[in-house]
């Protein structure tokens, strides 16, 4: 059927129900979670492609918030539901299914801007992606699934000089420029680090001097890492915390300072943003980077082993727009991470669309909190709760940490920093 805006076609089809053999719903095992890991990683790595692929072209500033929504969404949802052993088998197709939703359009409308050389790829990889859409909703007969060969095609059509679609930990600049991120110093490659990295604490009073060649592979890591010196600076010590956490707060006052330099936030603002990212710090790490574990000192791991360093930067969540070794040796820069985290969700979430005389600062600081623990999706979700009074833990503890901040009870630190 011709109509204005193109040609729609009808496709009827019939459909059995599906048989579903005993034991489909059983838990995954370790290898089965494994594979789901690595197909996950490979739609990641696509959907960045995809993204910045849309971005090369003009949008608009609505368009592009959509884009990094989609994003971060999708994997703050995979790292939650890793970390709560929620991850199914069709996790990839929905996820797939769900993004595509909300891109749909905007590729739609810059599909006739790519013109060029891959105007015909584009159109492809937009028909092919409809048509995956469409089976979907045609039921679980037709047998729809996501693979990675199926990706590495899709990614393809969008440049054909795809060769792989790698998840690597090194800094991608598209990404950067995405979120409107500017170029701060980074290393010319991944710092290869052991699994499981730490100083030996013992070893280090007998051979001082060949710790950091040890510690660090890569000639390198010079150029961007701290020194050894510099990592031990920030052990926490086992009386007087009160020089370390002056020390520690004037690192996140340097942060918040180079953040605010960039007159993205209102003066009227900047004490809050200040009193912010004091108590994010005090919430996520207690101030720390580095913690001591079985004699050997190493950055603070969380417990689901997805974040790291003082204000607990979800590796996954933002790869590609950190450089993973110095977000985990070098506290200076995971500050900085922290505070240009806190200003994206900020800006572009809270303030968007908001009148600042009618702000209610408190509610601001705590909302952005909400979605730089748990995503953008926290956004809505948190104001729901904060209307129902019926507020997560992490909401509560936050607030607390956020009171002793305004109030300069710095005492209190010794509770987690002794304890921990």
């Amino acid at each position: 059927m011709v109509q204005k805006g193109g040609l729609f076609a009808e496709l009827l089809s019939e459909v059995e129900s599906v048989y579903e053999p005993a034991g489909e719903n059983r838990p995954l095992t370790s290898a089965e979670i494994e594979d789901l890991v690595g197909l996950w990683e490979t739609w990641d790595a696509f959907l960045v492609q995809l993204v910045t692929a849309i971005a090369g072209y003009s949008t608009a500033d609505s368009e592009h918030q959509v884009l990094i929504d989609v994003l971060l969404s999708a994997r703050y949802e995979f790292s939650a539901a890793l970390a709560g052993q929620r991850v199914s088998r069709d996790f990839v197709r929905i996820q797939f299914l769900n993004a595509w939703k909300r891109l749909a359009p905007i590729f739609r409308k810059q599909l006739y801007s790519a013109g060029g050389e891959n105007g015909l790829g584009f159109l492809a990889f937009f028909t092919a992606a409809d048509a995956l859409e469409v089976f979907d909703k045609m039921g679980p007969t037709i047998g729809i699934e996501i693979s990675r060969q199926g990706l590495l095609r899709l990614a393809r059509m969008l440049d054909s000089k795809v060769g792989k679609l790698r998840y690597v930990p090194d800094v991608d600049s598209r990404l950067r420029n995405l979120l409107e991120l500017p170029r701060i110093q980074e290393r010319n490659q991944s710092l290869p680090l052991p699994e499981e990295p730490g100083i030996d604490l013992d070893d280090m009073k007998k051979e001082p001097i060949s710790f950091f060649r040890n510690m660090f592979v890569a000639p390198v890591c010079a150029e961007s890492l701290p020194g050894f010196k510099e990592i031990l600076k920030w052990k926490v010590p086992k009386k007087n915390i009160e020089r370390y956490v002056l020390r520690v707060r004037k690192v996140l006052d340097g942060a918040i300072g180079q953040l605010l330099a960039r007159e993205q936030i209102s003066k009227s603002l900047h004490g809050a943003f200040r009193e912010m990212i004091n108590a994010m710090a005090w919430q996520e790490s207690c101030l720390r980077q580095f913690v001591v574990k079985n004699r050997k000192l190493t950055y603070l791991l969380s417990y689901n082993r997805s974040s790291v360093g003082i204000m607990q930067v979800n590796e996954r969540v933002w790869r590609g727009l950190y450089d993973r070794g110095r977000l985990r040796w070098d506290i200076r820069y995971n500050a900085l991470a922290g505070c240009e985290i806190a200003d994206l969700y900020l800006r572009k979430y809270v303030l968007a669309g908001q009148k600042e005389p009618a702000l209610d600062k408190d509610l601001m600081v705590r909302t952005v909190y909400a979605m730089y623990n748990g995503g953008p999706g926290q956004y809505k979700k948190f104001l729901t709760r904060e209307k129902k009074k019926r507020h997560f833990r992490s909401d509560l503890l936050f607030a607390e940490k956020l009171g002793w901040v305004r109030s300069g009870k710095w005492q209190n630190l010794s509770r987690c920093l002794l304890g921990g």
